[in-house]
């Protein structure tokens, strides 16, 4: 059967290497800091009812973008190097 989805070269890539433990525990650290910074977000939304979503966009980006950049900056960080061997 082909597969008409993909392409000579996505079926020629190299297999992307698994997330090791420590990056599992960023992941996870990341997903509870989210939904910690949602629910902060909608309090601070919920106190100023007549200015709900303007205030609770500033609270949640504000919150969101440097903890997705320490993410980022973690994951990359504590990647397994990996061996390249000449043939």
């Amino acid at each position: 059967m082909i597969n008409v989805f993909s392409s000579d070269a996505e079926m020629d890539a190299p297999v992307v290497d698994k997330l090791n433990l420590g990056q599992k525990l960023v992941i996870i650290t990341l997903d509870v800091l989210l939904l910690v910074e949602l629910c902060i977000a909608m309090y601070f939304a919920n106190l100023a009812q007549d200015a709900f979503t303007p205030t609770f966009v500033k609270t949640f980006f504000s919150l969101l973008l440097p903890t997705v950049l320490t993410g980022l900056f973690f994951l990359r960080r504590l990647k397994t190097k990996t061996a390249i061997v000449a043939l």
